[in-house]
């Protein structure tokens, strides 16, 4: 396989007190220079050099918000509540819930909530004769998300599933297992790790 410089980027993630990312030379491809950048998109997730997960929920915000005013436009048009509710599922929350499995169970308290108010408009401009009078049953953003990463998680259990091998085994860390339990439960996956702590794996 021939690798393409002009779609390469270099991302250098560096957190070490002196952090002289500008003295790093560039990676070079056919002793030609990548091109060095500060975020990129890999299968539609924006991955930055910080490791932070500011911008793609930034970008989730903004295509729910502009998706929100195209379903205003269909509701005074006279679509039906069915309708509606299917665009919202196909067009708005399909955005906040792509690849949540990566960055939902990483994310501060503070961007959470900032999830929230796009479904609760979504949900309110669909029914919001029942919002206005009884309060709207259901789940929240983030309760549903959470779901989505346990149920994934869960699957990786199998030992078919690809990424079973992920999977930290007490087998492998006879003495250290507690310790690397509880490293997980900082990482990104750390659902995945209480769902096999709670399995015994």
């Amino acid at each position: 396989m021939r690798v393409n410089r002009t779609k390469t980027k270099e991302i250098i993630m560096n957190f070490s007190a002196s952090n002289r990312v500008a003295e790093t030379p560039l990676l070079t491809i056919h002793d030609e220079p990548t091109e060095r950048v500060t975020h990129a998109t890999v299968l539609g997730v924006i991955i930055t050099s910080d490791l932070t997960w500011n911008a793609p929920v930034n970008t989730i915000l903004r295509k729910g918000r502009q998706r929100l005013y195209m379903m205003y436009q269909l509701k005074r048009s006279g679509v039906s509540q069915e309708d509606l509710l299917g665009v919202y599922s196909s067009v708005i929350r399909s955005v906040i819930e792509y690849a949540c499995q990566a960055w939902h169970s990483n994310l501060p308290q503070y961007l959470s909530h900032e999830l929230e108010p796009v479904q609760k408009r979504g949900l309110k401009a669909i029914y919001l004769r029942e919002y206005l009078c009884n309060g709207l049953a259901g789940s929240g953003t983030n309760d549903a998300l959470y779901e989505l990463c346990k149920s994934y998680f869960n699957k990786m259990l199998n030992p078919d599933h690809e990424l079973h091998h992920c999977c930290p085994r007490k087998e492998s860390f006879p003495m250290h297992y507690e310790r690397i339990i509880e490293d997980q439960f900082q990482s990104h996956v750390p659902i995945a790790t209480r769902i096999l702590l709670s399995h015994g794996v």
